[in-house]
């Protein structure tokens, strides 16, 4: 098994754990990463930046290099902020074809992007969901160019359910591996060798809201808010 040494940044859960666990299984192609949402200290491709000298583009409007990290010509970034008009005029200044992983954490329009983005095509996708809408509800947020939860109904109006992701990725040809605190979900192809797993097998809360409201009061809170269902075929249907 490749050596996983200790990282100057991390990922924020250990995604990046979970992330090398299943390029031991299918290895590497391209080489390149995307990462649409990134801290410069704490990333979901910090390993293949730092460790696996992947070509990697990382993408969000705070994003810089202050501390030195990503001295690699390999290795850049844009602050622009995205939606469905510009995210794959921004993902092709880098990338066209086949990339290795593509993350989406953007705390918003998440699986709008998801949806959006054809510029590139990915082996592995991570996406962050919102667990607070429970495990049987296919539900996003209502799209807008100019999405920000800070400036919306609640703190925790944000992103689309475990549910609603799976439908959306598994119309996009992906199938579901697992996921990580409650808050990130996995995909790979649906012909790569890794077992797909069920919502049953995996679910839990969101680890850090659980800590201080159940997820019945989480669900309670946030399911008379505007959200998008997603229908079986895996496309956007209408307002709840």
């Amino acid at each position: 098994m490749r050596q996983i040494r200790a990282l100057p940044i991390s990922s924020q859960n250990g995604e990046h754990l979970f992330i090398s666990s299943l390029f031991e299984k299918i290895g590497f192609r391209s080489n390149k990463f995307v990462e649409i949402g990134a801290w410069p200290v704490e990333n979901n491709c910090c390993q293949l930046a730092i460790q696996e000298n992947f070509e990697g583009l990382y993408v969000d409007p705070s994003f810089n290099n202050d501390f030195g990290i990503y001295n690699n010509s390999k290795i850049s970034w844009s602050n622009e902020f995205v939606n469905i008009s510009n995210v794959n005029q921004v993902i092709s200044s880098k990338f066209s074809g086949e990339i290795d992983l593509l993350s989406i954490d953007v705390d918003g329009v998440d699986l709008y992007l998801l949806d959006a983005i054809n510029v590139v095509e990915p082996r592995v996708l991570c996406i962050e969901y919102n667990a607070s809408l429970g495990p049987s509800k296919a539900l996003t947020v209502t799209y807008r160019d100019d999405f920000d939860r800070a400036n919306g109904p609640h703190s925790c109006y944000c992103g689309g359910s475990l549910l609603a992701t799976i439908r959306i990725a598994k119309r996009l040809g992906y199938k579901f591996v697992g996921q990580v605190f409650g808050l990130n979900a996995f995909f790979v192809k649906a012909e790569e060798d890794v077992r797909e797993v069920s919502i049953k097998d995996v679910w839990e809360p969101h680890g850090s809201r659980i800590k201080y409201s159940s997820e019945e009061e989480q669900y309670s809170e946030l399911i008379n808010l505007d959200w998008c269902e997603v229908n079986k075929d895996g496309f956007f249907k209408s307002k709840k």
